[in-house]
């Protein structure tokens, strides 16, 4: 009996390492850019403005996609629900992209 209880307990730490793995290169991948750029903005003293803009797109692009999955009905079939999800992220991403691109661009001109 303890050989059954083993063998699941070793593929959940197996998934575990994976997902963890994934989760870091993810944050990673996620936080570079940013830095990146917020340490270019620094350099040229107008990161102050990058930060609060920053944090009003993706405040507001977050948004898109939340307030159009809830918008549509548990009872519509899966396939509408998976295309709204892909609009609402690409519009997520265009709202994102280009509060930050136009503001970025700005500040880089000034």
């Amino acid at each position: 009996m303890t050989a059954v209880s083993v063998q699941p307990s070793r593929r959940l730490a197996g998934l575990r390492r994976r997902w963890t793995k994934a989760f870091v290169v993810g944050e990673l991948v996620g936080f570079l850019p940013p830095a990146i750029t917020g340490a270019t903005l620094a350099a040229i003293a107008a990161s102050g403005r990058w930060v609060w803009v920053t944090a009003g797109a993706w405040l507001i692009g977050v948004l898109i996609p939340v307030v159009a999955l809830s918008a549509a009905p548990n009872g519509w079939p899966l396939w509408i629900h998976a295309g709204i999800g892909v609009v609402a992220a690409v519009a997520m991403g265009v709202t994102v992209g280009g509060l930050t691109g136009r503001t970025l661009e700005r500040l880089l001109d000034s």
